[in-house]
């Protein structure tokens, strides 16, 4: 007997409405689950941060005389907002304990969000300006900037992001400011860089428009490089390093002139200085001391110039410094190399924390054979890392959480301070 059309039709939407009726309630049961886990996890994840925040700020050797809901108040607060709890220890661990916040705080958040900035941006300018919140000015700030620079929404997004600093300041203030904006004309002719680029570099250039004669600086800087690089690369580091042109005409000939006697040669110096224009940026006995103790590890002299001259960032740090020994002896004991070696051939690698590049080194020698491994590699990122040296990335993130634990990564990281990176999100 064959079967009812009808009958069969009725039978499917009979089941299609059933199936709709438990999708409805498995959608609502889940809703229900979410609301209630976060009715309990909440409170309780803002009182441990609360309890994190108290930790840091003894530490600090500051005492938090607000009353425990308060605190928890304004955690909950950056929780709404998006931001995860790993983000929020990192606000607090850079603010040295629970950070300022005004009355207007949420409203704040909520403007910043509004101009397009994620929870994740938004913990990074935390993390980079701890008294963020603690300004009533936010809204306003940002309003002027985006009538007085004519900036698109993403523009602004960019600005904001890149100098936060901006948003603590009063408005009369930014506006102070901005009456420069017309020499920011005469900045950009003899930078030679486009509208777009003066906007992007906006945050560096604010302090600049305080500064008078930028011209003769810029025009000495160019003539005392000509022919170590192209001009216009230098027009542009010279916006991406400032404080450079802080300096007079004469405190920068006598840094160079330092720089060049160090060397012993001018145009090593000033080939130098092509390649990294900040260090222009420290003063002539710092460089000297900085020489004079990466000397004393390279064995001699030579060796130092050479070192330097092939990585020149390296003579921007105090090898006199625990940290620095303790990473060219890691180095050394890891590769079989003399220091004079290790600082002349892979000086980048000092660079690095070890917290940062011990566990990816460790983990590619997990899975390769030490001389098929290219051990540049381990400045990279994490994922760009594994990629070049051909090594899986899955799994890393728990090895390394293990190593750094272990007594190996411990005695390895001794020197590195207290080497939580959770706050560099971005990584």
């Amino acid at each position: 007997m064959s079967p009812n059309p009808a009958s069969a039709g009725d039978t499917s939407s009979g089941l299609a409405g059933a199936e709709a009726s438990v999708g409805r309630f498995a959608r609502q049961q889940f809703q229900l689950n979410r609301l209630i886990l976060t009715f309990w996890t909440l409170p309780l994840a803002a009182s441990e941060l609360v309890q994190y925040a108290r930790q840091v700020a003894q530490q600090h050797g500051k005492t938090h005389h607000l009353p425990q809901g308060k605190m928890e108040a304004r955690v909950l607060l950056l929780l709404d907002a998006g931001l995860t709890q790993q983000h929020v220890r990192a606000v607090i661990c850079q603010a040295k304990g629970m950070p300022s916040f005004h009355a207007e705080a949420a409203a704040s958040l909520q403007v910043l969000a509004g101009h397009g900035l994620s929870p994740v941006q938004l913990a990074n300018m935390l993390c980079w300006c701890p008294d963020l919140l603690s300004s009533k000015q936010i809204g306003a700030v940002g309003q002027l900037l985006q009538q007085e620079l004519k900036a698109t929404g993403h523009q602004l997004t960019k600005v904001l992001y890149r100098g936060p600093i901006l948003l603590t300041m009063r408005e009369e203030t930014v506006r102070d400011r901005l009456a420069f904006w017309a020499k920011l004309h005469l900045l950009q002719m003899t930078l030679g860089c486009s509208d777009e680029y003066m906007a992007r570099a906006l945050p560096r250039v604010m302090p600049l428009l305080q500064f008078g004669a930028l011209q003769p600086r810029v025009e000495w800087l160019l003539k005392a490089l000509t022919g170590s690089a192209p001009d216009k690369r230098l027009r542009k580091a010279m916006l991406n390093h400032t404080p450079v042109v802080y300096g007079t005409v004469e405190l920068l000939g006598a840094r160079l002139q330092a720089l060049s006697q160090l060397m012993g040669s001018s145009a090593v110096a000033r080939a130098m200085v092509a390649r990294i224009l900040s260090l222009l940026s420290y003063s002539s006995s710092a460089l000297q001391h900085n020489f004079h103790a990466f000397r004393s590890l390279a064995g001699s002299e030579a060796a130092a110039r050479d070192a330097v001259n092939a990585t020149p960032r390296l003579l921007l740090k105090d090898f006199s410094r625990p940290v620095y020994q303790a990473r060219l002896g890691f180095w050394q004991g890891q590769l079989g190399l003399s220091a004079a070696a290790v600082l002349t051939k892979l000086g980048t690698l000092l660079l690095s924390s070890l917290p940062v590049v011990g566990p990816r080194w460790a983990w590619m020698l997990e899975h390769r054979p030490r001389d098929e491994i290219i051990v540049n590699y381990c400045i990279m990122r994490d994922s760009a890392c594994m990629k070049a040296c051909k090594v899986p990335l899955e799994g890393f993130a728990e090895f390394k959480a293990a190593w750094l634990a272990s007594e190996e990564g411990r005695t390895v990281c001794r020197h590195e301070g207290k080497y939580n990176h959770s706050w560099r999100l971005t990584r």
